[in-house]
């Protein structure tokens, strides 16, 4: 299931580049409409209020996302563009952490909608990034009592960023990241609260209307020698889940939640094939620090940490393909193999279980890249990267306690081709 969400983050960048992008500068002014795919990972801090002391938990659940929105943009300035958009996406997101179903299921975030402002930059006629800044809403089903619901939209901020490129008259390709951060805390009939957040990345495709009859822009052209040696820095914030497979009844499984900036590097090599696309191979490494907190300390020491695992950094090999929007502007796709650099507390688990190993894993993922200068590339892209192994605990039998990470982020990179 988790493979056939992340295919669909790449298949949505590509379903735009069935046709060659205009020669002519596209209209960035007027409405626009548009349909988006990608991947949610929502977080959830649960706290029974009647609990003394109180515990306050941060629960993960990591989903496959679509939605639609629509706005309108005008040109502010001559490389400026800024605008307004309404959107709707469905989550369908359960939260059931605790094992064998102890305790049930204990809410769901089932949709988001939002209205913001955003505001972008052209870096060439055809390509733009902006951020954007608004007003969005969560849902909320939480069961109460023996067999009520209760259900309420939560509100919040959000704020993202993104990067969209023009890939025929009417059509652009977008990939963006948005942060959801909630104003309020939702407190049920069962005196639970609940205080939802999801980070999402989505690749989308727009209809402009009236984008024809675009004119010239100041926006540069450069002309991008896509083929050679690449060598990329990154900046990125990624969201993280930990699965914690135990056979204790009782115990509290997640997925767990956390969040963190990151920075990385790369060494790549891309290959112009012909007029309209571009392979490459390139190595990274992500460093991060996505630490993971068990309120219940089921560690037995009473004054134990509640630190019960970590990834703090992530290495990929992965191949693209990508499409030539002009000679400026590339939308790819990207897959491969990984390892995630994941760590068990030695304080949390009894007789030093604590642990760090290289896990092997795969990442899949997309993103759009354009010309600053002939040697200096921009991108924006998202990737998801999943443990296909779990890092086993030491302290007790070897398949009692299982620790699984799988990292969304976003990063912006600035690329240096020697020409």
């Amino acid at each position: 299931m988790r493979l056939g969400r992340l295919f669909a983050l790449g298949a949505a960048v590509f379903a735009a580049s069935v046709t060659g992008a205009s020669a002519q500068s596209p209209n960035w002014e007027g409405y626009y409409i548009g349909a988006r795919v990608g991947i949610a990972a929502n977080g959830l801090t649960y706290e029974r209020t009647t609990d003394i002391p109180p515990q306050v938990y941060d629960f993960s659940r990591t989903t496959g996302t679509f939605g639609i929105y629509g706005g309108g943009d005008m040109l502010v300035a001559p490389r400026i563009v800024g605008g307004a958009e309404l959107s709707f996406d469905s989550i369908m997101a359960t939260f059931d952490p605790f094992i064998d179903g102890i305790g049930g299921e204990i809410a769901s975030a089932d949709f988001g909608f939002g209205v913001s402002g955003r505001l972008g930059y052209l870096l060439t006629p055809n390509s733009l990034v902006f951020g954007t800044l608004g007003l969005a809403g969560q849902s909320l089903t939480v069961p109460v009592g023996f067999d009520e619901t209760d259900h309420a939209t939560v509100l919040g901020a959000q704020l993202g960023v993104g990067a969209e490129a023009f890939v025929s008259d009417n059509l652009s390709v977008r990939v963006d990241a948005r942060y959801f951060h909630p104003f309020q805390t939702f407190t049920d009939a069962d005196l639970e609260a609940f205080d939802p957040r999801h980070f999402t990345v989505t690749a989308g495709l727009s209809y402009h209307f009236d984008s024809e009859s675009g004119g010239p822009t100041d926006a540069p052209r450069p002309v991008v020698n896509w083929t050679g040696v690449t060598l990329s820095v990154a900046l990125g914030y990624g969201a993280g889940e930990m699965e914690r497979y135990t056979d204790t009844p009782g115990a509290t499984d997640g997925p767990w939640w956390a969040e963190s900036p990151s920075l990385g590097a790369s060494l790549g090599y891309d290959y112009r094939l012909d007029d309209d696309f571009v392979v490459g191979v390139a190595g990274s490494a992500e460093f991060t620090s996505l630490v993971f907190y068990d309120p219940d300390q089921d560690s037995p020491f009473t004054d134990a940490t509640t630190e019960f695992g970590s990834v703090t950094a992530i290495i990929a090999l992965t191949g693209r393909v990508g499409y030539l929007v002009d000679e400026s502007t590339l939308v790819y796709g990207k897959a491969g193999l990984a390892a995630l650099l994941t760590h068990a507390s030695p304080d949390f688990f009894a007789l030093d279980g604590g642990d760090g190993e290289w896990l092997p894993g795969v990442q899949f993922g997309g993103g759009i890249e354009t010309a600053i200068a002939e040697n200096l590339t921009l991108s924006l892209e998202g990737t998801y990267t999943q443990a296909m192994d779990a890092l086993v605990t030491t302290n007790l039998q070897s398949d009692q306690i299982e620790l699984t990470p799988g990292v969304l982020a976003a990063r912006m990179g600035l690329h240096y081709r020697p020409l």
